[in-house]
């Protein structure tokens, strides 16, 4: 069942704040789709080389947060269009998207926090990233602003 019909019997009237998409998944856990994260159609990784799992979800205004197995965050503001069940986890648009992580397999220290930040500003995604390296992939406004696949 998508978030839409769950929340608003098969109706899209509006779009639903963060804290009714945060209890939405929470009532879905463990159930809720998981799978490898991708954010305006940037993998975080290799195509389906992770398995992010939600654990929490919480809303704080605007901002959608989402706790994950791993002792990752991913931080949306501003999330609609969202698509949410045990099937798939989609939200269409977001007016930005932070997904923090520890350095994987070094400690969980301030200096192994990783980040990766998109801002969407009218037609173009920004991308920024802390992870050490190249990043060739590009965000396209055209992708879901988060995806699990």
């Amino acid at each position: 069942m998508s978030i839409f019909s769950h929340l608003l019997s098969g109706r899209e009237t509006r779009t639903p704040s963060p804290s009714e998409v945060a209890a939405h998944i929470q009532q879905l856990l463990p159930h809720v789709h998981s799978g490898t994260l991708r954010y305006w159609g940037v993998w975080f990784g290799r195509p389906h080389d992770n398995q992010h799992s939600i654990v929490r979800a919480e809303a704080d205004g605007d901002c959608l947060t989402l706790h994950f197995n791993e002792e990752e965050t991913l931080r949306v503001w501003h999330p609609s269009g969202c698509e949410i069940d045990t099937q798939q986890f989609i939200i269409r648009a977001a007016s930005r998207v932070l997904w923090q992580w520890y350095w994987y397999g070094r400690p969980h220290t301030p200096g192994n926090l990783m980040s990766e930040e998109l801002v969407r500003d009218g037609a173009t995604v920004s991308f920024q990233s802390t992870l050490p390296g190249q990043h060739t992939q590009t965000p396209s406004i055209h992708e879901p602003a988060v995806q699990i696949h």
